[in-house]
């Protein structure tokens, strides 16, 4: 009897664990897909007026794009189906996010737009926060003849960019401020079979972007409080 309740459980459990490794595989497989490797901080974009820090990456390894975890947000057996309800909540190496804030950053920082309104003024940026998690929100429902079909949806975390910076001039603190930016929360919504791959690989092309904006956006905010 032990033995055979054993063996249901297994033949019942058995498409959920599946349907859980194959969404963990497949976005961790699209994220290296489309990242290569970690994007780099560009050294030759550095500006002696500028200065951006972070303790974000310590210890961050250059080898790893992200860490998953999966976990059980609800399991309801019905008569004939199984419906669960799953997150697959991952957080990105930071150096994602830093590196391209950081390159785009620079970049504007350098136009002579900027170099004219700083007038001699240094500007030292505290990286203390830029979004980097998001969750990937799985339902599923398994019919107890074993055939599964499930709906998925991505969604942001909620962590806002914070940075705190300080303007000085000969030497003299003249300004201190934090600039704190929402990440707008989206969720999109997809289906496993129907365009999944092109539902993350736009989520994070979305996502490069808004870093990119970022840093144009975060110094000009900087630059209009002087």
């Amino acid at each position: 009897m032990i033995n055979s309740t054993r063996k249901l459980a297994i033949l019942v459990f058995l498409p959920i664990i599946l349907i859980a490794c194959s969404g963990a595989k497949k976005t961790e497989k699209i994220l290296v897909q489309h990242y290569g490797e970690i994007p780099a901080k560009k050294e030759n974009l550095k500006n002696e007026n500028v200065i951006v820090e972070t303790k974000l990456t310590e210890g961050s390894s250059k080898l790893e794009m992200s860490k998953s975890e999966l976990k059980y947000t609800k399991i309801l057996p019905l008569i004939l189906w199984i419906e669960i309800k799953q997150e697959l909540n991952t957080r990105l190496n930071q150096q994602i996010p830093v590196n391209q804030f950081t390159n785009a950053l620079n970049q504007y920082a350098r136009t002579q737009k900027i170099t004219e309104k700083l007038a001699g003024k240094k500007i030292s940026l505290q990286i203390e926060q830029l979004p980097y998690k998001y969750s990937l929100k799985l339902k599923s429902r398994v019919l107890l003849l074993f055939i599964a079909w499930d709906r998925h949806s991505m969604v942001p975390g909620p962590e806002p960019t914070r940075i705190k910076y300080t303007v000085t001039q000969q030497e003299t603190t003249v300004k201190t401020g934090t600039i704190e930016i929402p990440y707008q929360n989206n969720q999109y919504a997809f289906n496993r079979y129907n365009g999944s791959r092109k539902a993350l690989l736009e989520y994070f092309t979305t996502y490069d972007a808004y870093l990119k904006s970022l840093g144009k956006v975060v110094m000009d905010k900087i630059v209009a409080e002087l």
